[in-house]
């Protein structure tokens, strides 16, 4: 996985009300190239806070690609 240029990581999920589930929000510029992936992940039943590595235990992860 590519190594992000800057990153800003809400370490503190909102719950909801309906279940237990947290949401965390990862800001990734990935190539340098002034696109900001917006990157949010479901939280797996061992990290039921959300993904904090990203990786393949961590939930599902889904990708949004933007930019400015």
């Amino acid at each position: 996985m590519p190594q992000p240029d800057a990153v800003h990581y809400n370490p503190n999920p909102e719950p909801s009300t309906a279940s237990r589930f947290g949401m965390s929000v990862l800001m990734v510029d990935i190539n340098n190239n002034s696109v900001l992936d917006l990157i949010i992940g479901e939280p797996s039943s061992d990290n039921p806070s959300g993904p904090t590595d990203l990786g393949a235990d961590s939930g599902r992860v889904y990708v949004i690609r933007g930019g400015y």
